[in-house]
């Protein structure tokens, strides 16, 4: 039987995690502090409007920070180029011109789908929250309500420290609790009239109280069900203040991504490239802050007086006079010993080890019809992100791409936009995602190098004994080329196709070598033939010769 929670039971459910995550944020609020200043109340609480850059002298963090950002957007979810294609897995089957004609137009519709949604500022916000403190977390959901007419996807990318999270037994994200602050119009608006209770009439407009929404998996959960209170996934709305359940609903899937730039072993939160330069971050800013008092002084540096030697007080303002009894003793500048070049030489030391953090050196290319980089030195640099970006591009594709294409499918399919599979595809049409973006691609090119190595030094040994090409698959390895260069499955043709093709060649080969055998009999025994006259005929002028001589 499944469990029901009651709201005081979440709650505390709630209020246990916040505990548990309460070292977490402080890192988190000095790393909002230096490289994400507008995302830094998340201990230090701030009105709006209210000036978020007191702590921060350099930049440098914060620009490598957006720089690492656009990068992962244009090179994994790019606007611009579709970057991911369906497939079932069975390479026989998505040969099919049927198949491989609907998974082509189901992939390019779900990408069209993408684009026309918020589905691009918002993962852009997610990725400024992965780099910055190694978690993101962004809602799914259908824009319209349930029961109306489909109008396409919304998304929500949230604040890190806005929501709660749990894992399962996988070490996946299934639970999360995001907090809500709410007007008592806004509460109204989203749950009726009813949830407003007295504490909330008698509030004023502008006031705000906290809600909570849990989603959580549902014990007994049904698929393919449209009662969303026996969904996969429970939804809860509950007012933190008065412990009373809003709404209550489900989802079929898990309508959160929960992406981490990496985790340790019993950690559920990540941790990213901004926690790796926060160090320097905040030994750079500091430095900055000396080197600006530093220049200060220089520019305008203090004033050293003589006891008894100024009347009255030293005015500094252009044009003001000060009395004194000795002007060559009894006002002095103070002359700084700082060394502003050794100083600029640390401080780039440290730009550059914040930039390395965030991968900026391999991030920053020029546009491709530049002359500063030819196509084969933009793939080099394209191998090195892949070299520094591989282990997260796996957790990211797992934790992040697949989830959001898997739901963006499903939705699609319940409401009809996506047709059926055609019904050679069977019932239970097995779907896998192909992710073939500029990054996914780099991935690949190292084993195709390999690949293509491999091949020419079997050639050159092959000049010396040609029975070495006996090991090797020359149709396998022409495949395999072809799924690694993410080719669509039209350039080859059905293997069976293909086994037909050399059995009509090698039929159209025997018959023209038993045509050829033929001839060359006829030809021989007409040879034989013809060397049996003429022996005879030599045997008869032999004769006759013989004859005339006796």
């Amino acid at each position: 039987m499944a469990y029901n929670y009651t709201a005081s039971e979440l709650i505390e459910r709630a209020e246990n995690l916040e505990s548990e995550r309460y070292n977490w944020e402080q890192d988190w609020q000095r790393i909002a502090d230096f490289i994400l200043p507008r995302k830094n109340d998340i201990i230090t609480k701030r009105s709006r409007g209210e000036s978020r850059n007191q702590k921060r002298y350099a930049s440098v963090g914060m620009q490598s920070l957006n720089m690492l950002a656009a990068s992962l957007h244009g090179t994994l979810t790019s606007k611009a180029v579709q970057w991911f294609d369906l497939d079932t897995g069975n390479p026989e089957m998505d040969r099919d011109p049927r198949i491989r004609d609907y998974l082509q137009s189901v992939a390019g519709t779900m990408w069209k789908e993408l684009n026309s949604s918020n589905f691009h500022s918002q993962i852009h916000e997610l990725y400024l929250d992965l780099a910055a403190f190694g978690t993101g977390a962004m809602l799914q959901e259908e824009a319209a309500a349930p029961g109306d007419n489909y109008t396409g996807m919304v998304f929500n990318s949230y604040p890190i420290q806005s929501y709660l999270i749990e894992e399962d037994h996988n070490g996946t994200v299934d639970s999360i609790c995001v907090k809500h602050m709410m007007t008592p119009r806004q509460i109204s608006g989203k749950f009726g009239e009813s949830a407003l209770s007295n504490k909330h009439r008698s509030a004023e407009p502008l006031d705000q109280f906290e809600v909570l929404h849990w989603v959580m998996p549902r014990e007994g959960g049904e698929e393919n069900t449209e009662d969303s209170n026996k969904m996969m996934f429970k939804s809860c709305w509950i007012d933190r203040g008065d412990e009373e359940i809003l709404r209550e609903g489900g989802y079929s899937e898990f309508p959160f991504t929960v992406p981490r730039w990496s985790k340790s072993t019993g950690d559920m939160y990540g941790r990213g490239p901004g926690d790796t330069a926060l160090a320097d971050i905040e030994v750079l800013n500091e430095a900055t802050r000396l080197e600006l008092n530093a220049w200060a002084k220089t520019i305008d540096p203090p004033i050293l007086v003589e006891d008894d030697g100024v009347i009255g007080k030293v005015n500094m303002r252009p044009g003001k006079p000060t009395i004194v009894r000795d002007v060559d003793r009894s006002i002095r500048p103070f002359q700084s010993s700082a060394n502003m070049n050794f100083n600029q030489i640390k401080l780039g030391e440290y730009r550059n080890t914040i930039r390395q953090a965030f991968y900026a050196d391999q991030l920053e290319l020029p546009n491709r019809g530049s002359a500063e980089m030819t196509a084969t030195e933009i793939q080099v640099r394209y191998d090195l992100m892949q070299r520094v970006l591989g282990p997260t591009l796996g957790r990211l594709e797992r934790e992040l791409l697949e989830p959001v294409i898997t739901r963006t499918f499903k939705i699609m399919a319940r409401r009809g936009v996506i047709p059926p599979p055609p019904a050679v595809a069977g019932d239970n049409l097995q779907l896998n995602i192909r992710y073939v973006g500029p990054l996914s691609r780099a991935q690949k090119q190292a084993e195709i190098n390999a690949f293509m190595t491999f091949f020419q030094e079997a050639g050159m040994l092959a000049q010396m004994k040609p029975e070495v090409m006996d090991n090797l698959d020359i149709d396998a390895s022409l495949r395999w080329l072809h799924d690694h260069h993410d080719l669509s499955s039209v350039v080859l043709i059905d293997p069976k196709v293909v086994a037909e093709r050399r059995k009509a060649r090698q039929e159209q080969q025997a018959a023209v070598d038993q045509q050829r055998f033929q001839s060359a009999a006829v030809q021989d025994a007409k040879g034989m033939a013809e060397g049996e006259v003429s022996m005879q005929q030599a045997a008869a002028i032999s004769g006759e010769q013989a004859e005339e001589g006796a």
